[in-house]
């Protein structure tokens, strides 16, 4: 699937708050509150709702390869190995890296996550408050425990399933916010609570004409202001932004490269970026480094990101060619051997999940 400027605009939004609120209002809270008022450190501290701006980006585009692909044979083991060939290098990478320094060098808290959790994508289930480097770690878990269920219940139900599985997102996971404690981890971290922004991608992606996402997404902001539900109304607003991204208007403001390049960035910017000010902290000896030290760690972090997409993007399309041949020749041999049965019948779900 092509890239598409607009998607790329909005993730380069999403990608820069969590950064701004992660390295900016984080550490100097105090002093922003003190120059500018409590309002705007609360207001800089919330661009961390940026990650559910990535979970409507993300429940659109898998759902829109989904619904394209579901009826194909071998669609289950293709999806999940394209996904697999995307995140798990970098992603485990982070892991043991990180995770081996925390455990020789610096010092791992008892109190955290093991590290095997991050390996099998179980942080986000797990109790304890997570290290400064894999903080931002759980929605991770969560994307990938969506890609899965999604897959799943598209190569067995098709498209319905994959339709009702969104709608069970958003009517579960507000249900769960509003029932129970919202902070307590956890809980925050749980798809339960999550996942609903990912519901409204796939439900976006199921508009196949474009008209009712809009309203969709207006509605499900306005429901989030009733309910005084932040994560509603951010993923409401994202929505919306995702539904009129062809507007011309919209468009201008998605459209700056750098805002795109960040975009196109934004997963070696997320797993890296708590990395890098942790490097700067150990660096500086120093909590709150100042603001000339943490511009500098920017464009350490963008020109490191920058390397490793371009490394990413060389390699990624030739494994994937080489998976769709060894898929392609598995079905010509499955083919074969089924050829001998009457009417060379074969289950279609067997067809979709690749077995």
């Amino acid at each position: 699937m092509e890239r598409e400027a607009g998607i790329d605009g909005i993730r380069g939004l999403a990608i820069l708050g969590v950064i701004v609120a992660h390295w900016i209002a984080d550490p100097f809270r105090s002093s922003i509150a003190t120059l500018f008022g409590t309002k705007a450190a609360g207001i800089i501290g919330s661009l961390t709702y940026g990650v559910d701006v990535f979970f409507v980006v993300s429940g659109y585009l898998i759902g829109r390869i989904i619904f394209k692909e579901c009826n194909r044979e071998y669609f289950l083991r293709g999806f999940l190995i394209r996904r697999a060939l995307r995140i798990l290098p970098l992603y485990y990478l982070c892991v043991l890296i990180f995770g081996a320094y925390a455990a020789f060098i610096g010092g791992y808290p008892d109190t955290a996550p093991p590290v095997w959790a991050y390996l099998v994508f179980l942080q986000n289930f797990m109790s304890g408050r997570p290290t400064l480097i894999f903080n931002p770690y759980w929605s991770v878990a969560i994307e990938v425990q969506f890609y899965v269920v999604a897959a799943l219940a598209a190569a067995a139900c098709g498209r319905r399933g994959l339709i009702a599985f969104g709608v069970l997102l958003m009517a579960v996971s507000p249900s769960m916010r509003a029932l129970g404690p919202t902070w307590d981890l956890p809980s925050w971290t749980s798809p339960l609570w999550r996942s609903d922004a990912l519901g409204l991608g796939v439900l976006l992606a199921a508009d196949r004409s474009g008209r009712l996402s809009s309203a969709l997404s207006a509605t499900w902001t306005a429901l989030g202001f009733v309910a005084a539900d932040t994560t509603m109304m951010v993923a409401g607003s994202s929505g919306l932004i995702v539904a009129l991204r062809a507007n011309h208007a919209v468009a201008v403001c998605l459209s700056p490269a750098w805002l795109r390049l960040c975009g196109r960035m934004c997963f070696s910017l997320y797993l890296l970026h708590q990395a890098v000010l942790f490097g700067l902290v150990v660096l500086t000896d120093n909590l709150n480094p100042g603001l000339p030290a943490i511009l500098a760690a920017f464009g350490v972090l963008l020109v490191l990101c920058f390397v490793i997409e371009e490394c990413m993007g060389a390699l990624l399309p030739k494994v994937v060619a080489r998976s769709r041949r060894a898929l392609g020749t598995a079905a010509r041999q499955e083919e074969v051997a089924t050829s001998s049965f009457p009417g060379g019948l074969r289950s279609s779900l067997g067809a979709r999940l690749g077995t």
